[in-house]
């Protein structure tokens, strides 16, 4: 089932035909960014909870770098699990609505823990001889707080997104229309990457394994099939993976089908990153922004404000080569070169009328490249072929490092036994 097509809430749809007739329609409360949304007590959250919750969430966070700092690795990528788990604490435990009060919050108890943090893994050494590790984990906190900021926004202002999203009911239900959008569904996908892990870990723990044996016996035979095994999974990667990469995040793209047929491929974080047509104040900076992630109010505002991206583009009011131009692209003259069970290789004209191709991954339920036609209705099939060649490849590697490491060996020595001459001289 699509969402742009629901069956349910007549007349919400922004394509649905009954938007013609005008039924049932509900009129939206006009929304006034002047004037203050009223929140009830359960609204307004708790100042203590909140501080407590993001602290608590701090501490959790900084625990993956703390685990790495015990190796002598200090991690500042790691660290920004810190303040991005100190607003999910915040979260949970219900702070106050309050955007200033939170954003402060958060980041005090993330450069707090943070901070403590790296006292504790460079106390040993001294804060003076190491202050490279002493300052990464807090200046990566102090940017993911920073960059958490904007997420804060759905939370503290619920009622601004709810009231957003009837606007863009109302907006669409004025317009009329009907259109198919086709999300991607996760679990199809689950098969393809089940075949992508099995086609390189396993390749790449032989080549460990070959390695650990060889070394403490010199075996130069082992150590050389166990390079020709490493040799082989970057072929793996490079030559069977990085083609299929694409096909696994089919998430970030979303497809639509207009009232006139043509099918439009969107890209939500690039769409969503133009101020006049934003829908959601997550970020896909840190997280892949998919249709999944959005509520229910992000999604009715998405697809009025795809809609309106589309209109624009089709009257020409945004100029062919523009960012959003190439977020929002129409499949003119789709014509499928290729297909496979996993995906269609397509031939298109984009809106500037330049040829182009692409793959579609077939993860997108109900998705047909031909109006009429019936859509996929089942998951990616596990990809056999992919598993096999990447083991046909690493033993092929694996056997010539070994014949390679014979050579280096020389051949055999024969094992001479010598006999000790032994003489008993007897005086008499």
């Amino acid at each position: 089932m699509n969402d742009w097509n629901r069956q349910s809430h007549t007349g919400d749809d922004p394509w649905d035909l009954s938007s013609k007739t005008g039924e049932g329609r509900i009129s939206a409360p006009e929304y006034n960014a002047s004037q203050p949304i009223a929140q009830g007590p359960e609204a307004s959250g708790g100042y203590g909870r909140g501080g407590l919750g993001a602290l608590l969430g701090a501490l959790v966070g900084a625990l993956p770098t703390l685990a790495t700092g015990y190796f002598g690795f200090v991690s500042g990528w790691l660290a920004l699990l810190i303040p991005f788990a100190a607003r999910k604490g915040y979260r949970l435990l219900r702070g106050a609505r309050r955007g200033s009060y939170a954003f402060a919050v958060i980041l005090a108890c993330s450069l707090v823990v943070s901070t403590g943090l790296s006292l504790f893994l460079t106390f040993p050494y001294g804060v003076m001889e190491e202050p490279v590790f002493f300052l990464l984990p807090i200046l990566f906190s102090l940017f993911g707080a920073l960059a958490c900021r904007r997420g804060l926004e759905s939370y503290v202002n619920p009622e601004r997104m709810e009231v957003l999203a009837q606007q863009a009911r109302q907006e669409n239900r004025e317009i009329g229309g009907r259109g198919e959008l086709y999300t991607a569904k996760q679990q199809w996908v689950r098969p393809l990457k089940a075949s992508v892990l099995l086609a390189m870990f396993p390749e790449l723990a032989l080549a460990v394994l070959l390695l650990i044996l060889g070394i403490p016996e010199d075996s130069m035979i082992l150590i050389f099939a166990s390079l020709g095994a490493i040799i082989a999974v970057f072929a793996i990667i490079f030559c069977l993976i990085f083609p299929v990469l694409g096909l696994l995040q089919p998430g970030v793209m979303v497809y639509i089908r207009s009232e006139t047929g043509k099918l439009w491929r969107v890209a939500l974080a690039q769409v969503n990153s133009q101020e006049p047509y934003r829908f959601t104040h997550k970020s896909g900076a840190f997280r892949v922004l998919t249709w999944e992630r959005l509520d229910q109010a992000e999604r009715e505002l998405a697809k009025a404000n795809i809609r309106r991206a589309m209109a624009d583009i089709e009257r020409g009011s945004i100029l062919p080569g523009s960012f959003l131009h190439m977020a929002l692209t129409p499949l003119e003259g789709l014509e499928v070169r290729k297909e496979n069970r996993w995906r269609w290789k397509v031939r298109f004209r984009n809106g500037e009328g330049k040829s182009r191709t692409a793959s579609i991954p077939k993860a997108y339920p109900g998705l047909s490249l031909t109006p009429g036609t019936p859509g996929l209705s089942g998951p990616m099939p596990f990809r056999w072929g992919l598993v096999l060649g990447a083991v046909a490849l690493t033993m092929a590697f694996a056997l010539a490092g070994g014949m390679v490491g014979v050579q280096m060996e020389g051949p055999a020595q024969p094992v001479r036994h010598t006999r000790a001459a032994v003489s008993t001289q007897i005086q008499i």
